[in-house]
This record gives C-alpha cells, sequence and structure tokens, in this order.
C-alpha cells in the first residue's frame, strides 16, 4: 500500500462511525506522547533566556513548564485509557453488542460528536 493510499485509507476511517472500540485513545495518546517530549526541547531554548535580563528583552511573560507534571499527565492518561480498553469498553461493546441496533447508535453518536454544529438562522 502506497504512503498516499495509507493517508486515505486513515482518513477515511477516522471519519466513519466506531464500529468496535479498539484503539479509540490512540490518536489522543500519540499526542501526549509528544507532548511528553516538549520538556526537554524546551530545556536549551531556557538556557539563553537565563542568562539574559528578563527586563531588557522580554516581550511577554516567561513560564514554567514542570517536566514532571506533563509526565504524570501523559503516565496517568496513558493507564486511564489502557483500562478503557481492556475492560471496560470490552465490557460495554459486549453488553451493547447483544442489539446490534444499540451498538451502531453509540457508535455514530460518538462519531457525530465530532462533526462540525450548523449554524441555525435566526
Amino acid at each position: 500500500m502506497s504512503e498516499t493510499t495509507a493517508t486515505v485509507s486513515a482518513a477515511a476511517s477516522a471519519d466513519a462511525p466506531l464500529t468496535n472500540f479498539t484503539q479509540c485513545h490512540a490518536g489522543i495518546v500519540r499526542r501526549l506522547n509528544a507532548l511528553d517530549e516538549l520538556p526537554a526541547l524546551l530545556e536549551p531554548a531556557a538556557r539563553p533566556r537565563a542568562r539574559r535580563s528578563s527586563s531588557a528583552c522580554a516581550r511577554g511573560q516567561d513560564s514554567e513548564l514542570d517536566a514532571n507534571d506533563v509526565h504524570r499527565l501523559v503516565s496517568e492518561y496513558v493507564a486511564h485509557a489502557r483500562y478503557e480498553e481492556t475492560d471496560f469498553l470490552p465490557a460495554a461493546e459486549a453488553i451493547l453488542g447483544r442489539n446490534d441496533n444499540h451498538m451502531a447508535a453509540l457508535g455514530l453518536s460518538l462519531h457525530l460528536r465530532h462533526a462540525p454544529q450548523p449554524v441555525p438562522y435566526v
């Protein structure tokens, strides 16, 4: 499969309603893992800032990112997602799977949460 086909296929599947709950946290976990790398990327940028006078060069407000807090957020969310995908969501799928209409309705409602809401004409 070519890279373009894989990209189109991934985009199409992202737009499709859920049929099961496997890997439903994959997107946010991928983004949180990238966020977990941010403190290490910011560290070299903080060194020159520490050397210069904050009143002379600063145009905005400096802020600090606590690497431990970021790492804790990521690890706790990953643990939450793992619990949902291994325990909670399979049980929900088994219960809702007893009636295909219930599973389809849940999949559609989860899908529609991300759809843009129409602006009513008044």
